[in-house]
């Protein structure tokens, strides 16, 4: 979240101080994107993985903290619940080979770790949810000993003051209400970083939020959550209301989650921190010395290491990032897919949201005139509901009329739009054909992760009882998962 954080505890004036200086920089923020040259230059991808750990029967293992201090990877960070780590891969640039880059550092971050956790009988799973989670992982105890994880805690029950409460409807609906945040780290994601040049910024966001339905629904991975059957991409219905500190008449009042589709389409480049700094209200006010109007006047690029922390405290499906290193820049980071089944489907996933954005990078303005953002926005959750089931809204070929289509049918005309889109900045032609047959076959047969570990879970269960069967499925996926074959492949 761009700070280091040393106290869980605030003061008003903590606040006070803390919302001038974001306000502050936001306003430097602007004035800084308009500079010549800022944030210009060769387009490049990075990503975060986020995993989980379980022991040798498949159920959660709260030993991040181990892992992380004997497997000395500087690359790996702990996330917030402690059955829970991060890896921040290298990032690369766009052109060339990205995507298989990235899964063969993927591949070989996965099976270090897998080596140390082997020493301790733990092993490593990429997943949307982990399927063998039980209530008893995600107790106060279980939040990650780091202090930014206890202040964020501490902040939203603070503002929430009463359980959160979660009710996700599907085959097997849940409801009830839950006292922490774990719920969050509960949900495990790919996290995708596109640097964008300011220029083009507005017009590439908006067909990110236009591509990325589809990405979802192909790429779905998380059917369960503590055992019953939900949503296609649960993690996303989970995580939106993990954190969700607004009552009922806030609620009804409109005012947005601080887990986000956004507002509207983009009209500037800083739209999205102008809304978090405005419609937000602060969580974390740890602050700096840190003067970057000073900064900016001595042509120094300022950290803004406070709006930054804040902007990190919302959590947009697609969300802006500022960077102040190497003279500054601005991205995309894509926070929808999953994490898992496999490296090879991870990057198959990329390859195919960042193509499809690319391609529609070039009509966005008209594609964001003919369709709502209320309607993009409804694409999104009926994505992760649904999958590949799905029926979304989409503009006709006249761009005059929106037309019901199943979701299935697009991203199947959508494949060689991401393809061009590809091919546009420079991926090579081998690259492309190599992640998009893998997106083309997952479709034909319709197997996603989710598909795969609900038909699997329908088979054990024939002769298991539910606990049995979650964690036999779970085993039965992380050896499939090691070998790195595409999803779309396992058999039953």
């Amino acid at each position: 979240m761009g700070l280091s954080i040393n106290k869980t505890t605030f003061s008003a004036e903590d606040y006070k101080i803390f919302d001038q200086k974001i306000a502050e920089q936001l306003n430097i923020l602007e004035e800084l994107v308009l500079q010549p040259g800022f944030g210009v230059g060769e387009p490049t991808i990075g990503a975060e993985l986020e995993i989980s750990l379980t022991d040798k029967n498949a159920l959660a293992a709260h030993d991040n903290n181990t892992l992380l201090i004997e497997h000395k990877d500087p690359r790996l960070q702990l996330e917030l619940n402690r059955f829970n780590l991060e890896f921040n891969l290298t990032p690369t640039p766009l052109a060339g080979n990205p995507f298989s880059i990235i899964e063969n550092e993927m591949q070989s971050a996965i099976h270090g770790l897998a080596q140390t956790a082997s020493h301790h009988d733990l092993k490593i799973v990429s997943t949307g949810i982990l399927p063998t989670l039980t209530k008893q992982d995600l107790t106060e105890e279980c939040i990650s000993d780091l202090a930014r994880y206890k202040a964020l805690n501490k902040s939203l029950k603070d503002l929430k003051k009463n359980p959160f409460q979660i009710e996700i409807n599907g085959p097997e609906p849940i409801k009830f209400s839950h006292d922490n945040v774990t719920l969050e780290g509960a949900c495990t994601s790919l996290q995708i970083h596109l640097k964008v040049a300011p220029h083009d910024f507005v017009d590439m966001f908006n067909a990110a939020q236009l591509a990325t339905p589809f990405a979802v629904a192909i790429s779905a991975n998380s059917p369960t959550f503590l055992g019953n059957h939900l949503w296609q991409e649960t993690r996303v219905a989970l995580f939106k209301q993990s954190v969700d500190p607004r009552s009922p008449n806030v609620k009804s009042s409109g005012h947005p989650p601080r887990v986000t589709f956004g507002e509207d389409w983009m009209q500037t480049p800083t739209q999205c921190f102008k809304e978090t700094v405005n419609n937000y209200q602060s969580l974390i006010p740890a602050w700096t010395e840190e003067e970057a109007a000073n900064q900016l006047k001595l042509s120094q690029v300022p950290q803004m290491k406070e709006l930054r922390l804040h902007h990190g405290t919302v959590w947009h499906w697609n969300r802006s990032v500022f960077d102040p290193h190497d003279g500054g820049h601005l991205r995309i980071e894509f926070r929808a897919l999953p994490s898992g089944p496999t490296p090879i489907d991870m990057l198959a996933n990329t390859a195919f949201l960042l193509g499809l954005t690319l391609s529609l990078f070039k009509q966005s303005k008209t594609l964001c005139h003919s369709l709502l953002f209320s309607q993009a926005e409804n694409n999104f959750y009926r994505a992760a509901q649904d999958g590949l089931d799905a029926t979304v809204q989409w503009p006709n070929e006249e761009h005059n009329a929106i037309q019901n289509v199943k979701i299935k049918d697009c991203i199947q005309s959508f494949i060689s739009l991401a393809k061009n889109g590809l091919l546009s900045v420079g991926v090579k032609a081998d690259e492309i054909e190599y992640y998009m047959n893998i997106i083309e076959k997952r479709l034909n047969n319709g197997q996603t992760g989710s598909k795969w570990q609900i038909e699997k879970l329908k088979s054990l269960s024939q002769h298991l009882n539910k606990k049995e069967a979650l964690a036999a499925m779970t085993l039965d996926y992380i050896n499939k998962s090691s070998t790195n074959t595409p999803v779309h492949e396992w058999d039953m």
